[in-house]
């Protein structure tokens, strides 16, 4: 079944980019062969995907949990199907129960932001500090400003730093920036400048610096 899974996902995401080629290289055989061929091309593309959409959801139902994870992606952005926000939840919350890191980290996301669950930041750390102990660096992220703000958890800050520096050691630009600061003024550790000095560096030199990668916590 997960070759099927994986087989299906890959051949939705080559057919929604199928048609395009194929029909711009009949553009000179006339207009109205072109509109024809395309319909036709159209038609079997959505009939491969309606069956690859069908396959999919079988095997989530099944209690694949990446196919499950799929399905909560394609409804939360509106992938082939309408999107619906109820559905996404349902697909992400299996997943998530099933282990999956990325799940956990968006449940995570979805509880602190109150979309499409009743806002909970006690089950947005649950969900993190679950995603962040599978490696997710994105969990690991944000799970440090819940120990550093004391959201949804007591505040540590010394935990906050604990996370941020396994996101850091990721290569987690703003993580590396967070932790310069920490080091510097002594926020959940002690004052180290050679360390604030280190990862200051760190980030100055990380191509993704610029890029402010939470959306719970943009700042």
């Amino acid at each position: 079944m997960r070759k099927i899974i994986v087989w299906s996902l890959v051949g939705l995401v080559m057919l929604c980019s199928m048609g395009c080629g194929q029909k711009a290289a009949k553009e000179n055989d006339g207009e109205k062969d072109v509109e024809v061929i395309a319909s036709a091309e159209d038609s079997t593309r959505r009939t491969e995907e309606d069956k690859m959409f069908s396959e999919v959801k079988q095997a989530a139902e099944e209690g694949d949990v990446d196919a499950q994870y799929y399905m909560a992606c394609i409804y939360y952005f509106g992938d082939g199907v309408d999107a619906n926000l109820e559905k996404a939840i349902y697909w992400l919350k299996k997943a998530a129960e099933g282990g999956i890191a990325e799940a956990q980290n968006k449940l995570g996301i979805c509880y602190a932001k109150g979309e499409g669950v009743s806002q909970d930041v006690v089950m947005s750390t649950y969900w993190w500090k679950m995603a962040a102990e599978k490696g997710n660096v994105d969990a690991q992220y944000n799970l440090g400003f819940n120990y550093y703000e004391g959201t949804g958890v007591e505040m540590d800050r010394s935990q906050a730093v604990y996370w941020w520096e396994r996101a850091a050691e990721s290569g987690f630009a703003d993580a590396q920036r967070l932790l310069g600061i920490c080091y510097k003024k002594g926020e959940g550790v002690d004052v180290n400048l050679e360390k604030a000095a280190y990862w200051r560096k760190k980030y100055e030199e990380n191509p993704n610096k610029d890029v402010r990668t939470s959306p719970v916590n943009p700042n």
